[in-house]
């Protein structure tokens, strides 16, 4: 039982592995919710992931990525796979909420019992993707998905971010969709066979574990200073020109990693 949930995980865990997209869903608005309960939950989806393949679809805007989507699933479809989508949208300033709607973008596979679609908004990461994306992947991993697509937002730099979850990626052009797909499954097996998809999952945990301890210092550390009277009041000698926050920056940090004074104030 994760604490908290009011479902029972392992019934929850095992609908969804069963084809109930409604645990599915739930499962990724648990991830969703962040915090301990986000941790509870992955931690008890861990030890059934690691066996989907893992496709990142990027593009600029209405180069019909969504268009490619839907094609590449029917394509893998037709093989007797499962696959499941998450679909990035730009949030809405108002909702929260992603702004676009799965439904209203691939309206043809939502009644198909083998193909899961979320969509989730970036929430204003730059990287392209939803915080949570990461976890809503190991959802549908632990769920059975045989294929797990990323439709992000778009292409440039800040999109790059796709390439630390995705196995492959590959830009939207909307034509030979076919080609693709079998050129996917190529290059999957070609990366597997050499142990470059080794490697490249291995750097995608490590990405991933440093992102977790990130935010982990930033909520016990990073919060709390922003909130304290004496960040105030060094800002107001930093305006003054009385102090240099340079030195005051470095001194914290030394003073945290030391667990000297700065420590103490910050520590929970």
């Amino acid at each position: 039982m994760v604490p908290g949930m009011t479902d029972d995980f392992a019934a929850l865990l095992e609908r969804g592995r069963t084809g109930d997209k409604r645990a599915v869903a739930r499962l990724i608005s648990h991830i969703e919710q962040g915090g301990e309960m986000a941790r509870s939950v992955l931690t008890q989806l861990w030890p059934h992931t690691g066996r989907a393949r893992i496709f990142g679809i990027t593009g600029p805007p209405g180069a019909g990525k969504s268009t490619l989507t839907n094609a590449l699933t029917k394509c893998w479809r037709a093989k007797g796979l499962r696959v499941g989508i998450i679909a990035v949208d730009p949030t809405s300033p108002f909702t929260g909420g992603a702004i676009l709607g799965d439904r209203v973008r691939m309206g043809d596979l939502t009644l198909d019992t083998g193909v899961f679609i979320r969509s989730m908004g970036t929430r204003g990461q730059l990287g392209g993707l939803s915080p949570a994306t990461a976890g809503a992947v190991h959802a549908l991993d632990a769920c059975g998905y045989d294929l797990i697509l990323l439709e992000t937002v778009g292409v440039g730099q800040s999109e790059v971010a796709v390439m630390e979850i995705a196995d492959l990626v590959s830009a939207s052009q909307g034509t030979g969709v076919t080609e693709l797909c079998e050129e996917l499954e190529r290059q999957y097996l070609l990366l597997d066979g050499n142990g470059e998809l080794a490697r490249r999952r291995a750097l995608r945990l490590r990405s991933e574990l440093l992102t977790l301890v990130r935010e982990g210092i930033e909520q016990r550390l990073l919060r709390p200073l922003l909130d304290s009277p004496m960040f105030a009041q060094s800002l107001e000698r930093f305006q003054s020109r009385t102090e240099s926050p340079y030195r005051w920056a470095e001194k914290f940090v030394t003073q945290i990693s030391g667990g000297g004074p700065g420590y103490e104030l910050h520590k929970s």
